[in-house]
């Protein structure tokens, strides 16, 4: 069979010899550069306490503590000055009563003490203590007067007042809670026993914006990022192993719609201890200014099961079921 002929028309081509000089060889592939990190040195380490705000950037060496309290100023005109929240301390009579919380907590570590005692004599079969010493003891302590923490006139003359001149909205830290009699403003402690802490008079939502001056005013001060920069930077939170969803679903609209922030990642207290000793298994006792719990962690991961909170319980009655 003869083959069939092509009978479409062949175009001529001219090729020049000193085009194959000049002709553009075609780009090998080249792969996109990587996107560009911000890096660890940009980052904000926020761990919010009841009492005290820890914070500072990833590559510091120790973080920044502040007291978390703040101080609004309030109108004077309208009348005398409202009282204090509960839960913050008076520079004047600090020490010089023991509120009703600060009873119980020390009738529950009194008592954590003497049982811990007790089963350490049995375990180290240490001699049997002389009879009637407890009574003793407490005879000796009903007879015995407490000093006074309640400061004179000459001390008070004496403490270096916050400088509130220029009339500033409100004030944070140390300078809060070092506010004159007089000075015409409130101080206001946002977190009680982990959570928010809310009155008849400060509503939830006031707290929560009470949360974001604070933080705010917080990382300018002490870190040097002002406000218009928070969204060139990531954050990282560290919460307890014990807290209210709704809490933290609040506070994570606070850093990323309220202060802008790029990013947010959340830890938990316990893991962010184990990470930093570098262990993969361990019992962590979370010593907290008004809360305490521990938990337990297994391969980076906090057990469920195993978190159980010793404060704001006034006793511990019974061991937990993983202790048993």
């Amino acid at each position: 069979e003869m083959p069939r002929k092509d009978k479409r028309p062949h175009s001529a081509v001219l090729q020049d010899p000193d085009a194959q000089e000049n002709e553009v060889k075609p780009k090998q592939d080249v792969p996109p550069p990587p996107p560009q990190d911000t890096g660890p040195t940009e980052a904000v380490i926020l761990h919010p306490g009841s009492s005290t705000l820890h914070l500072g950037l990833a590559s510091d060496l120790s973080p920044h503590s502040v007291p978390h309290y703040i101080a609004y100023r309030y109108n004077s005109s309208a009348g005398g000055k409202p009282q204090q929240p509960h839960g913050v301390p008076s520079v004047l009579t600090y020490g010089a009563e023991l509120t009703p919380d600060l009873v119980i907590q020390r009738k529950a570590g009194l008592s954590s003490l003497r049982q811990a005692l007790s089963e350490a004599r049995e375990r180290l079969d240490v001699v049997e203590p002389v009879k009637g010493e407890e009574e003793e003891c407490a005879l000796f302590n009903a007879r015995t007067q407490p000093v006074s923490g309640q400061w004179d006139d000459t001390e008070e003359e004496n403490v270096r007042w916050t400088d509130v001149s220029g009339s500033p909205k409100y004030v944070i830290g140390t300078d809060a809670l070092y506010l004159a009699p007089d000075s015409g403003y409130r101080v206001f402690k946002p977190l009680r026993y982990g959570k928010l802490n809310v009155a008849s008079d400060c509503p939830q939502s006031l707290m929560l914006n009470m949360l974001e001056d604070l933080w705010t005013k917080a990382i300018e001060d002490f870190l040097g990022i002002p406000r218009k920069e928070f969204k060139m930077y990531r954050v990282v939170l560290i919460v307890p192993d014990m807290i209210d969803r709704s809490m933290f679903k609040e506070f994570i609209n606070i850093l990323l719609l309220r202060m802008e922030f790029a990013s947010a990642l959340v830890h938990q207290e316990s893991l962010c201890a184990t990470y930093s000793a570098g262990l993969g298994i361990a019992c962590v006792v979370n010593v907290g200014d008004e809360r305490t719990h521990i938990c337990c962690v297994e391969e980076g991961v906090s057990n469920p099961n195993t978190r159980y909170p010793l404060w704001p319980h006034p006793l511990l009655l019974a061991p937990p079921p993983f202790l048993e």
